[in-house]
């Protein structure tokens, strides 16, 4: 394996591995971030994607083909971005929070549930279907719920 390298100025996140040769790292600095696919055993780095605002997490889909990424615009504003592993962004939502939680489906990539906070901890349930660009509330849910197949 070729260790990897990043500059003192950033900071990097190991998003999770797509397969036995590469994982998705995100490499951010300030109010820039960039999505990185980098091979364990050649050290390619792949530029998917650089965005704009504060990186918050990522992570990749069990099917492997999708990376969903929480970045924040403004103090209370939480951007949900979905991208292949190619780079191409299929799906922006942004929504007002100060914090958020999120249950991705197992089986299908397109669909989300959100919980988004506000300052004083008080929450809206929304489920997403990233595919159809629908957005529902779920009135008198509760904030923690998990999507299953």
């Amino acid at each position: 394996m070729i260790p990897l390298t990043v500059s003192s100025k950033e900071q990097v996140q190991v998003v999770d591995w797509v397969d036995d040769d590469r994982i998705i790292i995100v490499e951010y600095s300030g109010s820039t971030y960039k999505i990185v696919e980098y091979h364990l055993y050649t050290g390619v780095r792949e530029e998917l994607f650089i965005g704009e605002g504060t990186f918050v997490q990522g992570f990749v889909h069990q099917n492997k083909r999708n990376i969903l990424i929480h970045s924040s615009p403004s103090t209370y504003e939480a951007k949900l971005e979905l991208f292949t592993l190619d780079g191409k962004v299929e799906y922006t939502y942004t929504i007002p929070s100060a914090e958020l939680s999120f249950s991705w489906n197992p089986v299908n990539p397109f669909k989300l549930l959100v919980a988004a906070f506000d300052e004083s901890w008080e929450y809206s349930t929304y489920l997403l279907d990233l595919q159809s660009n629908q957005q529902k509330e779920l009135k008198g849910y509760p904030p923690f719920l998990f999507l299953e197949g």
